[in-house]
């Protein structure tokens, strides 16, 4: 009876062991299977870096910087004065225009108090002249009634005389008046025109004040976005030189990943999937991220001089694809230009 007993728990504690070993197996083979699985569907590069939208400023004007408010790896603010540029010569131009554009002004406004007169002179002429050919009418019509009768022996020559000195002067008057209606058309012309190209003036000086007052305005310097102002070597009494780099801003929130795959890593990549990021900086440490797009082309398409497979050897070189990476939470240790390793599930859904 105790051999039996001995027997049947032998043959238990053998049957549990076997079942043991089964279940260390099972959680072995899924361990690595699932290892695997995760490997054969996960893409990685470390071909990949932090990149950010850099402003680079230059000045809008030249001169000789007076005043610097802000150093290197500072964070400025939008609209920020940055510095000052001299403004001496730009105040003494815009108060040359100024005074010019009041002379225009008052140019012009006596050249309208002389078309006035003009106008009122031209009334005055066509009316004298109407009134002059009513008169050179009336003797025109006697001087012809007397050399009728002059002809007929019914007056005397001394008659037809006198009407013939009186129709000359009336015909003069009136060729006269006829002239004087011509001269006042031809000077109140001439005042329109001089008044039109001193409006013409009027307007270029206008637009060369605004011109000028915008020069003055732009020896400050000003921040145009916010972030981290840096790659400076500005100083008190360098010579700017308009449109020439002065520094740079690194915008503040706008910093991403560019991760160059290679072409045959790109297949199942979709924008929205998460990504995992190991940056070299900090090699324990995981921050996450999703896909923002996928380049249209290979870099080495926007490169200066694309490579032609036509001519020559051809010689076949994987391409890459930059691929754009969004953080979910960004580090503030992050700096652009620092290098990561960045690994994409395919099998995910976005």
């Amino acid at each position: 009876m105790f051999s039996v007993l001995q027997q049947v728990i032998y043959k238990y504690k053998h049957y549990s062991f076997i079942k043991h070993v089964i279940i260390i197996v099972l959680i072995i083979f899924t361990y690595f299977g699932y290892r695997i699985y995760v490997w054969a569907n996960t893409q990685s590069t470390d071909n990949a870096y932090i990149d950010a939208d850099i402003s680079n400023i230059s000045a809008e004007v030249s001169g000789v910087l007076t005043k610097l408010f802000v150093t290197n790896n500072t964070r400025v603010n939008k609209g920020e004065l940055i510095g000052e540029i001299d403004d001496r010569d730009y105040k003494a131009r815009l108060a040359a225009l100024d005074a010019a554009i009041q002379a225009c002004i008052k140019n012009i406004e006596i050249i309208e108090q002389k078309i006035s007169i003009g106008k009122m002179r031209l009334e005055q002429v066509a009316e004298k002249l109407k009134l002059t050919k009513i008169s050179f009418d009336i003797i025109s019509i006697d001087f012809t009634r007397v050399q009728a009768l002059s002809n007929a022996k019914f007056v005397s020559s001394k008659t037809l005389d006198d009407s013939k000195n009186e129709y000359q002067k009336v015909k003069t008057e009136y060729k006269q008046a006829q002239l004087d209606l011509d001269i006042s058309k031809h000077n109140l012309q001439l005042l329109e025109l001089e008044k039109s190209a001193a409006q013409e003036k009027l307007k270029e000086l206008t637009e060369n004040k605004k011109i000028t007052l915008r020069s003055l305005q732009n020896t400050k310097i000003i921040a145009m976005v916010p972030g981290i102002f840096s790659n400076s070597n500005l100083a008190v009494g360098n010579y700017i030189v308009m449109g020439k780099a002065l520094f740079s801003i690194v915008q503040d929130n706008t910093m991403y990943i560019k991760a160059n795959f290679k072409e045959t890593q790109i297949k199942n990549f979709k924008s929205g999937m998460k990504v995992k990021i190991v940056f070299d900086a900090f090699p324990t440490k995981v921050i996450y991220g999703k896909i923002r797009n996928i380049a249209p082309a290979t870099g080495a398409k926007f490169s200066l001089i694309p490579p032609d497979n036509a001519t020559g050897n051809f010689t076949k070189i994987v391409q890459r694809v930059s691929v754009l990476i969004d953080f979910v939470s960004p580090n503030a240790n992050l700096v652009p230009g620092m290098s990561a390793r960045v690994s994409i599930r395919t099998d995910q859904s976005t």
